[in-house]
């Protein structure tokens, strides 16, 4: 929860990755293990929301009218996927080169993240950690079907499904802080045939406290763990 107190201040929720400290520092987790279990999150998040979004185009028979958002998302998944996967085949490369030009820490740092990620891979039931993202996804989606509803917004859950899963995509872009405007303005594009624009920049800034309501929260355990380490 703390984590997302730092999401409201950087782009494409990298505050995710202040978990990484959190875990570490309160549970005497190994650094690379919560490292590698952030990665694994965010992976295992993109994966879920891109099978929403497919899945339920399929279902709503309409691939033809977003075909070009669907190969928009598809080439942003496969661009994350290629750098995750280039990453690892670099540090592979790092690991077996032997050379005095290379820093041996370096080196140690990343075969030490790379043990570790293979590990977790290994020993995690990829089908069921899938399952639970796309659940909590489902979830998140379903909190935009409320707020349409709250604003007699009359769109299909289908069309809400295959839509909405692009504006989050259009949110995790870096060019505004948590996403803000980004996310909204993808909204107003997307169900510009559907409803008003003012009415979807209302379900715009609704759809804000998604994010705002945690961070005042995590801002509190924030608090909560400061005073902890003082004392």
């Amino acid at each position: 929860m703390a984590a997302q107190s730092f999401n409201m201040l950087v782009p494409s929720k990298l505050g995710e990755f202040s978990k990484t400290y959190f875990l570490h520092d309160q549970l005497d987790a190994p650094l690379k293990l919560t490292i590698a279990l952030t990665i694994f999150e965010r992976i295992f998040d993109l994966v879920a929301i891109s099978l929403i979004l497919l899945l339920a185009v399929i279902l709503d028979n309409s691939f033809a009218q977003l075909q070009k958002i669907i190969a928009s998302c598809a080439v942003l998944f496969l661009v994350i996927t290629s750098f995750l996967y280039i990453y690892l085949r670099c540090s592979l490369t790092l690991i077996n080169k032997d050379s005095p030009s290379c820093n041996h820490q370096i080196i140690q740092k990343y075969r030490s993240l790379h043990n570790t990620l293979s590990d977790l891979l290994n020993n995690t039931n990829i089908l069921e950690s899938l399952g639970y993202s796309i659940a909590i996804w489902i979830l998140h989606i379903c909190h935009f079907l409320i707020l349409f509803n709250s604003l007699d917004i009359k769109v299909s859950v289908l069309k809400i499904f295959s839509l909405v899963p692009v504006a989050i995509f259009a949110g995790l872009m870096p060019f505004t802080v948590a996403g803000l405007g980004t996310r909204d303005a993808a909204l107003v594009f997307l169900f510009k045939n559907y409803a008003p624009s003012i009415s979807l920049a209302g379900v715009g800034l609704l759809s804000v406290l998604r994010y705002i309501v945690p961070a005042i929260f995590g801002a509190f355990c924030l608090s909560l763990l400061h005073h902890r380490r003082k004392r």
